[in-house]
């Protein structure tokens, strides 16, 4: 269950970023993905590597519905933290969150 609040906060998170950073979807998951690899927190979220983190991200934003803008509010302000204890920690508390 852990794992797959995450995916959607991720997923729905990238896709803020996506609309206020200039990327796109893909992009920002991958970014994401890659900040928690970098963070060495990839495999504590439940995720092999970033392909897997990136393409279960993906697969969650196209199910987002009606509460993907919320959720990508949410994962816009995580990846605005360069630190990783405090981008470990919001994710996963967005995680625990996540509808």
């Amino acid at each position: 269950m852990k794992r797959t609040l995450w995916t959607a906060a991720v997923t729905g998170l990238l896709a803020i970023c996506a609309s206020n950073c200039g990327g796109g979807g893909d992009d920002n998951i991958t970014q994401a993905c890659n900040k928690l690899q970098t963070c060495n927190a990839l495999s504590a979220m439940g995720y092999a590597n970033v392909s897997q983190c990136v393409s279960e991200g993906n697969q969650m934003l196209s199910q987002a519905g009606t509460q993907k803008d919320a959720v990508d509010q949410q994962i816009a302000k995580c990846l605005s933290y360069s630190e990783c204890t405090q981008y470990t920690t919001c994710i996963t508390a967005l995680a625990s969150t996540a509808p």
